[in-house]
């Protein structure tokens, strides 16, 4: 999957963006980073909570992480820490390199396909 880093005005990775397309619910997300080794899910956004843009809060190799959907209708779901810990360049390095090797399977990539024919693009 194509992933979007985030950086702040030293060039330093903040987080990374992915597109939303591919998953139906918060707790698909949920299911998706939990597979990842090292990743413990503590909390997932219920359904209809409309107020919350914080989808899934999750630890990563002793940090804490959100993944948000900023505006709450964004096309792509933020992944970055909840704070600033001391180790934060190394475990979203590695984070990031477990979506762009383990994403997409073939039913969410036919879904992401499926879905972006239905976003409005600007013309150019």
């Amino acid at each position: 999957m194509e992933t979007f880093s985030l950086r702040n005005k030293e060039g330093e990775i903040t987080g990374f963006e992915i597109p939303n397309s591919y998953f139906v619910s918060s707790s698909a997300v949920a299911r998706y980073f939990g597979r990842c080794p090292g990743v413990t899910v503590r909390n997932v956004r219920r359904l209809f909570d409309m107020g919350n843009e914080i989808h899934i809060q999750f630890d990563f190799d002793g940090e804490s992480f959100d993944v948000r959907e900023p505006f709450g209708d964004n096309s792509r779901y933020w992944i970055g820490p909840s704070s600033d810990p001391q180790r934060r360049r190394e475990c979203i390095d590695q984070l990031e390199a477990y979506v762009r090797n383990s994403w997409p399977g073939p039913i969410s990539a036919a879904c992401g396909r499926f879905w972006s024919f239905f976003r409005w693009r600007p013309s150019a």
